[in-house]
């Protein structure tokens, strides 16, 4: 009975952490998400927001502007501690995923890119 009030416990604190959960979604046109993110500095609801790419196409993952800035990130944090510790073959796996990404990201305003990279940042 112990082992079972522990592993509730765990499973509610479990589910209360992390990010909260999305509350609203707002639909970004292609270069102003800047302007969207500005307007909605002051609200203290966890809002997502669904970027389009350049071509005004929505994508079908709708935080993949978030997840792809993420990514980009964490390639451009690892490869510089590859750098450090000499991990040639780790680097040449993280500078192509890298690249990847770079190459994902083109699909979408730069304007809306560095945005996102700067909105991630400050969280």
């Amino acid at each position: 009975m112990r082992a079972l009030r522990v592993v509730l416990l765990y499973a509610v604190l479990a589910a209360g952490c992390g990010n909260p959960a999305v509350e609203s979604y707002v639909d970004v046109a292609p270069g102003e998400l800047a302007a969207v993110l500005a307007a909605h500095a002051e609200r203290r609801e966890r809002i997502g927001y669904r970027v389009r790419m350049r071509s005004g196409v929505l994508p079908a993952n709708e935080t993949e502007l978030e997840d792809l800035c993420a990514d980009w990130q964490l390639y451009r944090r690892r490869i510089k501690r590859l750098i450090r510790t000499g991990d040639e073959n780790g680097l040449l796996t993280a500078q192509s995923r890298l690249q990847q990404t770079e190459h994902w990201l083109d699909a979408y305003d730069p304007r809306d890119v560095e945005a996102m990279k700067n909105w991630i940042r400050r969280r």
